[in-house]
């Protein structure tokens, strides 16, 4: 059972009655209690229904979100592009969308975090729009440019750990990444660092909302990070001990990925 305020959501297995049981138990519970209940609100056991607005269909095993409410979020990005400053108000009600679509999309809550802090940190009439800010609204215009607003049921996470991959980063030192016996390790560039860093979430994130991807962060301690930790400590003399399997030549990190993500701009996707 799931529930949002007064809305209340009842899911069973297939084959089961499980669904007509418990709303059959919530009912009388609510009748004995003295609680109404909004008879003609009410959604017998189905395949498909509308839940906080958002339509769950567990024969196509997706969600769906309302086309114009996607279409009024990217209308609303669109005349913020093109403004200097924006009414707290209408930036209220776009971050109130965003956390509307991010119900189903969860990868998208990192480009909403801009929005919320602005709110938080200037609680003034007009907030000033400023170029990170406006970035991370690129990102979702990009995306729901092409959103037909039907997102797949994601599947139980794989973990990094059992597929063999391993990465670690030093501050602006250098990073490594280690998969099925391949490896990578490089310093980064000092002069654009936090340009990097931020573009290339940006990347990959659009990257993971077209492909309906979800990926998750976990930091795991150096004592279970060893093989990329040596990396990154130029521990080079431990790694072959720790990763016998691995080649002898790293590889080099693809010198165009470096110039996309250094060069990020609108509709980078649509060119590769």
């Amino acid at each position: 059972m799931l529930h949002y305020l007064d809305k209340f959501l009842f899911v069973g297995r297939k084959g089961f009655d499980n669904c007509s049981k418990l709303l059959d138990a919530f009912s009388n519970l609510m009748n004995y209690f003295g609680v109404p209940l909004a008879e003609e609100k009410m959604v017998h056991p189905c395949h498909c229904l509308d839940f906080l607005g958002i339509t769950i269909d567990t024969v196509s095993v997706e969600f769906c979100l309302p086309t114009q409410k996607l279409l009024k979020i990217a209308d609303l990005i669109d005349k913020f592009m093109l403004d200097k400053k924006v009414l707290l108000k209408d930036l209220q009600l776009l971050l109130g969308m965003l956390v509307f679509t991010i119900r189903v999309i969860p990868m998208g809550r990192i480009f909403a975090k801009k929005l919320y802090f602005s709110i938080k940190v200037y609680p003034y009439s007009h907030i000033r729009l400023t170029k990170p800010l406006k970035e991370d609204l690129r990102i979702w215009s990009e995306f729901l440019s092409n959103f037909n607003g039907h997102y797949l049921w994601q599947s139980d996470f794989i973990d990094a750990e059992a597929l063999g991959l391993f990465t670690d980063a030093a501050g602006s030192k250098d990073f490594g990444a280690f998969w099925n016996g391949h490896w990578s390790a490089e310093c980064w560039d000092q002069s654009r660092i936090d340009s990097v860093v931020v573009n290339l979430l940006r990347f990959l994130v659009l990257y993971c909302f077209k492909a309906n991807i979800w990926l998750k962060a976990r930091h795991l301690p150096g004592s279970r990070n060893v093989i990329a930790d040596s990396h990154t400590r130029c521990q080079m003399d431990r790694f072959p001990t720790l990763a016998p399997m691995a080649g002898k030549k790293g590889l080099d990190c693809p010198k165009h990925l470096w110039t996309l993500i250094w060069n990020w701009r609108p509709g980078i996707f649509n060119n590769q």
